[in-house]
């Protein structure tokens, strides 16, 4: 309903919010605390509903302190499930109220309270069983108070990504507030929360029905009197009945009542969510029939946009732009992504603006622009509209990932991280942002946040081989290359082994990243016996995976590339034997290191060596030389060690 977020209301809204804050202490009185609390969750709702979630969080926060309430989540033993046998940990929440917290109200008792749809399932319980009732102290909470525990729990809700435990530490809030029913506005509130968690549950969504049927039945009776359902309305941000109406017809329409939920939205005049569901059974024709009818009673640029939805045709979206003396945001916004569908980017990007400069709140409208600017190769106006993006929803990671992609088009790659770290903390699961991220950290030298990334792409993916990345890494550890910050890489030398061990467990048939790991070990090079040692065993390792691979003798490329990397064994070998004190291991690591050289020497002269003129080819002809005087070298310190 981005229609209803507009930038007049939007402005007009916290200036009165202002204005009262600033004359709070004139307004409220000590003996009034309560109405306090109330005007700052009301305050709290508004800033929520434009997405000022900064401002919101401070409107909640303060209402808490001058409630005096403490609210934290923890956890206790219970059971969910018939069957359980043993009790686990369970997410419930816990409130504590200050000893001079309690707030003078004028209370009228327990009111008539919405009926609660118990849970009939053959597996879940209806409430959490707990192990020991007694260990988590329940306070009794006012009307206002439990107002206020509602709407912690909804800034929570909107300042938390959507997974699954977001999901449980709502419904902890919930179950809070209906174990202790006492105003009508309240429990309505925890109910309708309730029913939107669980809708998308495949053994509760049934009971989501019921509730929300249930909670639109209970408008209608006379019973509580419109001043009890009134009081705290504004303080719960209770949406109207034909809201709790449209849910419920968007639940039916879930579990396949489509033609259910079509009788609410055409009895609302949702005409949209009717179209929707025309197209649903198939009845395209009784779609257009119905704008058409519609548009014969009074013509609306919102008809003329979903006749141009129903029938694809662009004319209908421009006669809407002229009917409403071009202020339509709806009208540029269909536009746009008819324009955008037709791959007319720089018209779409056109219709994307006006939109958006006639209503600057529409979140899916800075999307949708940003990728008409990135399909456009157009990376400021990407970049432009994915930040006002985030601005809105800044939980939203596939605009952060999209800013970061701009960024880097941009060639600002200090603004790409930053933007990829923010994706990260959106969605920590996903691959492809922990592999952009892994890139950039690459570009810009963030080495120490290169390994994390390293280490969760192994963590999702098991196996991921990206030698130019790792060569990058080692080459700054190796050489004490400066990081993105002015610290020598080589205090991350430790990091990096630990890295490369752990990758090289995973994936053992990578001859590069062998030899990568030996360079990390100072190749042979280092003053440090032990490190030699390890710099001689992954070059072992290296060769071996090489010469596993088929077909490296055939090309003179490849076969050269081999006999380079033996090379470089035979002279580690040495250095590692002259080292040694014991001749019995200094001979065997010596003998190795013949053989092998040997072996490549012989494979490659011959498949290499022309059968009519026995020479052998110019490209390995001089390193068959550099092999044979290395195996006599070899022999020579051999005999001497014997000797």
């Amino acid at each position: 309903m981005e229609e209803s977020r507009l930038p007049t209301l939007q402005n007009l809204a916290l200036k009165y919010i202002q204005d009262v804050t600033s004359k709070e202490e004139v307004l409220f009185s000590d003996s009034c605390r309560w109405l306090q609390v109330l005007y700052q969750l009301e305050a709290g709702y508004t800033c929520l509903h434009y997405y000022q979630y900064k401002a919101a969080q401070e409107h909640f926060s303060t209402a808490a302190k001058l409630a005096g309430l403490q609210v934290q989540l923890t956890g206790a033993l219970g059971k969910r499930t018939r069957f359980q046998q043993g009790d686990k940990a369970q997410l419930v929440l816990q409130v504590h109220r200050e000893a001079d917290g309690q707030l003078e109200q004028p209370e009228e008792g327990v009111a008539v309270t919405p009926k609660d749809v118990a849970l009939d399932d053959d597996t879940v319980l209806n409430k959490m069983k707990l192990t020991d009732p007694d260990q988590l102290q329940v306070v009794d909470l006012s009307s206002v108070e439990q107002a206020l525990v509602l709407g912690l729990c909804i800034n929570r809700k909107r300042n938390s990504p959507k997974d699954k435990l977001t999901e449980e530490e709502v419904l902890a809030y919930v179950y809070y507030l209906l174990g202790q029913p006492r105003d009508w506005s309240v429990q309505t509130g925890a109910l309708l929360l309730r029913c939107r968690e669980e809708k998308e549950s495949s053994r509760r969504v049934e009971r989501s029905m019921m509730q929300l049927q249930s909670l639109v039945d209970q408008c209608k009776v006379p019973t509580p009197p419109a001043r009890v359902r009134l009081g705290l309305m504004y303080s719960v941000a209770l949406p109207p009945r034909w809201i709790m109406e449209k849910e419920l017809a968007q639940v039916l329409l879930s579990v396949g009542a489509v033609s259910s939920a079509l009788d609410v939205f055409l009895r609302l005049h949702l005409w949209e969510d009717a179209i929707s569901c025309y197209q649903q059974l198939g009845r395209y024709q009784k779609a257009e029939q119905l704008i058409q009818d519609q548009l014969a009673v009074q013509e609306t640029p919102t008809l003329w946009c979903l006749l141009g939805d129903v029938t694809g045709e662009t004319q209908h979206y421009e006669k809407a732009w002229e009917l409403s003396n071009h202020k339509s945001a709806r009208a540029q916004r269909s536009l746009g992504w008819a324009y955008f569908k037709e791959e007319k980017f720089s018209e779409a990007i056109s219709c994307f603006e006006k939109s958006a400069e006639i209503n600057g709140l529409q979140n899916g409208v800075w999307f949708a622009l940003g990728c008409a600017g990135m399909s456009a190769e157009r990376y400021d106006v990407s970049a432009r509209g994915f930040s006002r993006c985030v601005i809105i929803d800044y939980d939203n990671f596939e605009a952060w990932n999209n800013l970061a992609t701009s960024y880097i088009r941009l060639n600002q790659k200090q603004k790409a991280f930053r933007a990829l770290q923010e994706s990260l903390r959106c969605n920590y699961e996903n691959w492809k942002i922990w592999e952009n991220f892994l890139l950039v950290c690459t570009d810009i030298g963030e080495f120490e946040e290169l390994m994390t990334a390293y280490h969760r792409m192994l963590d999702l993916k098991d196996k991921h081989a990206d030698v130019p990345v790792l060569e990058v890494l080692v080459n700054a550890v190796s050489q004490n290359l400066q990081d993105n910050s002015g610290r020598p890489a080589s205090r991350l030398r430790v990091k990096a082994v630990e890295l490369f061990g752990r990758l090289t467990s995973k994936i053992t048939n990578n001859a590069q990243i062998w030899r990568l790991y030996a360079r990390l070990h100072g190749d042979g090079q280092s003053e440090d016996v032990q490190e030699n040692e390890k710099a001689l065993q992954c070059l072992q390792k290296a060769h071996r995976c090489s010469t596993q691979t088929s077909g490296w003798d055939r090309e003179p490329a490849s076969a050269g590339e081999v006999m380079d990397q033996a090379l470089i064994l035979a002279q580690v070998a040495m250095a590692v034997s002259r080292r040694k004190t014991n001749p019995t291991e200094a001979i065997q690591t010596l003998s190795t290191a013949k053989m092998t050289l040997r072996q490549v020497g012989t494979k490659v002269r011959q498949v290499h060596t022309d059968t009519m003129t026995g020479q052998v080819h110019e490209l390995l002809a001089g390193k068959l030389t550099d092999t044979d005087q290395t195996l006599s070298t070899i022999q020579d310190l051999i005999d001497s060690l014997r000797s």
